[in-house]
């Protein structure tokens, strides 16, 4: 059973689908603004913390000044009672190593 044409020529479902469209044009139009929008936000954050020539000179000054501290540092060997201390430790954690994996065995 087909409409009848209104007085403009256009049946009832060529106005629902044209209003529709319509209505979806819109709602494109409002995305796309909101994402300039973010778009510009994000732009702006990124200015706002773009480094400057002055940071970047702050920023080399601190490796400089760890860089001297680094070189500063004795070069020579740690005392012998440190060493043996970081022995004893090594040895006490390979025992403990030892009795964890002998335990993981008997629980297999």
């Amino acid at each position: 059973m087909a409409t009848a044409p209104e007085k403009n020529g256009w049946s009832r479902w060529q106005e629902w689908i044209t209003r529709s469209l319509l209505a979806g044009l819109v709602v494109v139009g409002f995305w796309q603004v909101r994402v300039v929008v973010g778009l510009s936000n994000e732009v702006a954050g990124i200015k706002a913390s773009a480094l400057t020539a002055e940071d970047g000179r702050a920023i080399w000054s601190e490796i400089s000044a760890l860089r001297e501290s680094v070189a500063a540092m004795p070069r020579e060997r740690p005392p012998k009672w440190f060493v043996d201390r970081v022995d004893r430790l090594e040895r006490r954690f390979d025992r403990i190593e030892m009795l964890l994996r002998g335990r993981d065995r008997e629980k297999q």
